[in-house]
């Protein structure tokens, strides 16, 4: 038996545009009010302090994944998801160039990047017809961002490695914990705009084709959670979309029903596409960083030396 709160609580989330404000008001509470909270006493020790990081860490991912699945059960137009996309653009753009630092500006950077991603993602979501083109969509995502994000020839992992800065800008940061605006705890983690976008976009496709809609979200928010967890704790980038891809694959496997042709035309394809992004990536990293590596030692050994870790998109 369940209590009536509880029934309250799922009758009031069941309407979308109620859960789309709930999600969106508690993601903001959530990183206005974490900064601001009092650290407890130093010697409580680093053990201790270190369980509070992991912590609201898996708050945060948590948040972040429900606001984008509430995002998507709004099911806008693809007109309207156009507009949307256009306008979080801009405000971002207002709000990098206009808002000062300690107004917030980080949390109002990342909310803009989320919004405008996923509702990129919801409006690129149409272009999976039928459950049988995720399949190879989630299994070819996986490889590719490995290679982006996790090895030295991988496109996000230079820019990374030499443009950090530039990097955190365009990315939804962990948020701080107590001290105000600048003190307190600072986890490295970060999401990258394509985590973002990738997340709303596989939430899009689920819900349009009627798939597995629940037990994809329940299995998003473990694995991109645990990743998270281990960029803290391990200090190194690992690509989000192969925790993205896993969730879409357990969830789903029922769904997809290729036959013996589609198998193999989904290998062909699948190999000829990590071949031309394995060659843009070593042709990237030959040529576009060629220069720093041969003159400069030090930038020779930041590119080995990644930036600080975290689920990295593209």
């Amino acid at each position: 038996m369940s209590s009536p709160r509880l029934n309250y609580l799922q009758t009031f989330l069941a309407n979308p545009r109620r859960a789309a404000l709930s999600a969106l008001l508690i993601y903001l509470a959530f990183n206005l009010l974490l900064p601001l909270a009092p650290l407890p006493p130093r010697h409580l020790g680093p053990g201790f302090f270190g369980s509070l990081v992991l912590l609201s860490t898996a708050v945060f991912m948590f948040l972040q994944v429900w606001l984008a699945q509430a995002v998507v059960n709004l099911q806008p137009r693809p007109v309207i998801a156009a507009i949307l996309v256009v306008c979080f653009t801009l405000l971002w753009f207002v709000v990098a160039r206009f808002v000062p630092p300690w107004y917030h500006r980080s949390l109002l950077m990342g909310l803009t990047i989320t919004l405008g991603c996923a509702f990129l993602g919801i409006l690129l979501a149409p272009i999976i017809r039928e459950p049988n083109v995720l399949l190879p969509v989630a299994l070819v995502a996986m490889p590719i961002d490995y290679l982006g994000a996790m090895t030295s020839i991988g496109f996000t992992q230079n820019v990374v490695a030499h443009n950090p800065k530039l990097v955190q800008t365009l990315s939804v940061p962990v948020p701080s914990i107590g001290g105000g605006l600048h003190g307190g705890i600072h986890p490295i983690g970060f999401i990258g705009p394509g985590d973002a976008l990738f997340m709303a976009f596989f939430f899009a496709v689920v819900l349009r084709l009627k798939m597995n809609t629940r037990g994809t979200f329940w299995l998003m928010v473990s694995l991109l959670t645990a990743t998270m967890l281990i960029v803290l704790v391990q200090d190194f980038n690992i690509a989000a979309l192969i925790p993205m891809g896993l969730a879409i694959l357990l969830a789903n496997f029922r769904f997809f029903k290729l036959k013996r042709e589609e198998v193999f035309a989904t290998l062909y394809a699948g190999a000829m596409i990590l071949v031309l992004v394995t060659g843009f990536y070593l042709y990237s990293h030959s040529h576009f960083y060629r220069s720093d590596s041969k003159g400069n030692s030090d930038a020779a050994r930041n590119t080995v030396h990644p930036a600080p870790g975290r689920p990295a998109g593209n």
